[in-house]
């Protein structure tokens, strides 16, 4: 097919909406839909160039389509793959596996499966997503699940309909339209039940692809048609535009709401070919854009990978001018691989090196990148320049309870699989994710068995929405709530323990009014059952992620003043002690903080697994006072 300059100007917009959103996702919270933006364009182009080789030869070359698929794509991968893993033998630490967890992200890329590897390691709205310096590849790695079996199914559906003397176009109509209806309705059937996997799975990403296909399809044999065209390249845009900054990380997404990012984009495709002299069309192809345009998949590949690194050396957020240059950086190595790597070799290549041939060494240099991940993740050596840090680093364990409730709720975990010590829980643990962590001192404090009851973001307080402080991913947090209170009340335990982050969910008069008539609310049920009451304060907070802190940074860097941690607390404090005035309050500061200054590394052992949360030594440090409390 002719080439279309404003393919790459919508190029460039989906790369601007991503690497803007990746700077800062308060700039444009739906800038990751530049993501499906490109899923379509590589629906449309491929599909599209599939066909006309069929239509010319009555035939598809499959190797020389991956061969050139490698050619396009992997180069430019393997030069960042390479950077990257170099910049993070500099940057990361291997005492804490930062360094192997990018080695094997690397490997899990090479072998297009990280968009696997990252819904099984962390989602990509999560916190912990911004410490994994290669979750961007996820989507490279859809988009070659879907090159290496897309051409495989077209070429079967062309040559049946070629056997059978049917239309071909008909035929991959139909299959698209099929993939589409099953796809999407995979996707919207999923999002809400597994967000992750939705989010990562290219069954539930196909239909994007899909959307791509039948628009080129579509246009085959069609006239130009200016007026409709410009109309519908006019709704794409400002669909896409609208989209980047009505949606947000808060919606169950891809699902439903996909489809209108999605849909936007086909019409934009659609409407460039009706009517390519329309001004909504003259606009995708102004130079400054076709020229980003044009290195789009380069600034993809490098951007995310050095906010990365930038973040985890800083320990945060970094700010509006550092994360500018950044991303201007990037944009600057993929000028050079695009001049100095993509470009060269997309040129006719030298006598005697075929196609095959050379895809054979690119996959000869990926076999040497693989082997440079390989030993970064086995064999790089696990030093830090304090041995003793060191060791206590290596004995810093995060409190893992495997039955957490997901997001959003949908019920009720079962029982046995959540109760810890025995089969008749006495005791029930409640709360977010800081009710999980406070589990290892339980456990030492009595010897009954303990239920735990924990959703992450949904502090336990009935009626109470953790959106009122504009927690949006914990829906479901007051179903959960009662479905917890109602399972008390048929068990009747002796005791609950009730444990959040409780600062979090009070950071406005609305939401502080809610918590407060909810806790009395439950005080008020509780009692009403015969069940004691037992209330967690909250501990002691960090400046930052402590074990990641400590390897950079002298630890006083890393702790906090006690008086500056107890005046943080004190608003949440003061509210559990007025709505929950017949509990019985343990305070984990004694044993945390004993001194003027908290630190998250005493006596040799680190007591934080990030900033807020105890590892499994930190919250054993609490058992003799809830022992006490329990008693």
């Amino acid at each position: 097919m002719n080439y279309r300059s404003d393919i790459d100007g919508l190029r460039a917009i989906a790369v601007l909406l991503v690497v803007v959103y990746h700077a800062n996702p308060a700039w444009l919270s739906g800038g990751f839909i530049g993501v499906d933006v490109f899923f379509v364009i590589s629906g449309f182009l491929i599909t599209r160039l599939l066909f006309d080789e069929w239509q010319a030869s009555q035939h598809i070359s499959l190797s020389g389509f991956y061969a050139r698929r490698v050619r396009r794509l992997l180069p430019a991968l393997l030069l960042m793959l390479i950077g990257v893993l170099l910049l993070g033998l500099w940057v990361l630490s291997p005492a804490i596996g930062e360094v192997q967890g990018l080695a094997q992200s690397m490997l899990a890329t090479l072998a297009l499966l990280s968009n696997h590897y990252f819904a099984l390691n962390t989602g990509y709205f999560d916190e912990p997503a911004e410490q994994q310096v290669l979750l961007h590849t996820w989507s490279l790695s859809v988009e070659e699940q879907f090159y290496l079996l897309w051409p495989v199914l077209l070429l079967f559906l062309l040559r049946s309909a070629h056997q059978r003397k049917r239309s071909p176009r008909r035929a991959v109509l139909n299959v698209l339209v099929a993939l589409l209806v099953s796809s999407l309705a995979a996707s919207i059937w999923l999002t809400p039940r597994e967000p992750t996997l939705a989010f990562f799975a290219l069954p539930t990403r196909a239909w994007e692809f899909a959307v791509g296909g039948l628009a080129s399809i579509a246009l085959i044999g069609g006239r130009e048609r200016p007026a409709l065209g410009s109309i519908c390249t006019a709704i794409g845009l400002a669909g896409i535009l609208i989209c980047a900054i009505w949606i947000d990380a808060s919606m169950a997404f891809p699902g439903a709401v996909a489809l209108l990012p999605v849909a936007a984009t086909g019409l934009v495709l659609i409407g460039g070919a009706m009517a390519p002299s329309g001004m909504a069309t003259r606009v995708l192809r102004l130079k400054p854009l076709v020229a980003i345009g044009l290195v789009s998949y380069g600034w993809y590949l490098w951007h995310w990978p050095l906010l990365s690194l930038a973040r985890i050396h800083g320990l945060g957020e970094l700010s509006v001018l550092n994360a500018g240059a950044i991303c201007l950086l990037a944009l600057l190595l993929a000028a050079l691989s695009y001049r100095l790597v993509e470009k060269p070799l997309r040129r006719p290549l030298p006598t005697g090196l075929t196609l095959r041939r050379g895809a054979l060494a690119g996959f000869a240099l990926a076999l040497m990148t693989a082997s440079a991940g390989a030993w970064a993740k086995w064999w790089w050596p696990r030093s830090t320049e304090n041995l003793e840090l060191r060791s206590a680093l290596l004995g810093a364990e995060k409190v893992r309870v495997p039955c957490g409730q997901e997001r959003p709720y949908r019920q009720i975990n079962d029982r046995s699989a959540c109760t810890f010590g025995g089969t008749d829980a006495g005791v029930v643990l409640w709360g977010d994710s800081h009710a999980a962590h406070f589990l290892p001192a339980l456990a030492l404090a009595q010897h009954e068995p303990v239920l735990v009851r924990y959703m992450p973001e949904c502090p336990p307080i009935l009626d109470y929405s953790p959106s009122l402080v504009g927690i949006e991913r914990a829906a479901g947090c007051e179903r959960f709530n009662r479905d917890v209170l109602d399972e008390i009340r048929r068990y009747g335990p002796a005791k609950v323990v009730l444990a959040a982050r409780w600062r979090a969910y009070l950071s406005n008069d609305t939401a502080i009014d809610a918590a407060s008539e909810g806790l009395k609310q439950l005080a008020s049920s509780l009692a009403a059952s015969g069940v004691r009451v037992v209330v967690m304060l909250p501990p002691p907070e960090m400046p930052g992620v402590a074990p990641a802190c400590l390897t950079r940074r002298p630890v006083e860097k890393c702790s906090v003043d006690n008086a500056i941690a107890r005046r943080q607390r004190a608003d949440a404090v003061a509210m559990l002690q007025s709505a929950l005035a017949g509990a019985v309050f343990i305070d984990p500061f004694p044993a945390l903080c004993p001194g003027q200054v908290c630190s998250p590394l005493q006596d040799n052992t680190v007591l934080y697994s990030d900033a807020h949360h105890l590892t499994t030594a930190g919250s054993q440090r609490i058992a003799p006072a809830l022992a006490a409390a329990l008693r």
